[in-house]
């Protein structure tokens, strides 16, 4: 994720600029409080766990992140190794 410091001066203008939407009605849907909800986050940042078998070049395979994981098991594969 980039930071608003580091981008460059227009494309800060730009998108501090954007209308952002605001919601007057209820939520979309109705169902149980978010703590009691199923999450799916789709990316195509190669996140895996540490202890996990690295993505391959095409590979079209997914990593599940539970519930306990805690943030310093999480890393980012690339073709170029770790970031």
């Amino acid at each position: 994720m980039v930071r608003m410091r580091d981008l460059a001066e227009e494309e800060k203008k730009h998108l501090l600029h954007l209308d952002c939407p605001t919601f007057e009605t209820s939520p979309f849907v109705d169902g149980p409080p978010l703590p009691e909800r199923r999450v799916a986050v789709i990316s195509t940042a190669a996140l895996q766990l540490r202890d996990d078998r690295p993505f391959a070049r095409g590979d079209a395979d997914h990593r599940v992140f539970y519930r306990d994981t805690t943030a310093g098991r999480h890393c980012h594969e690339s073709y170029f190794g770790e970031f």
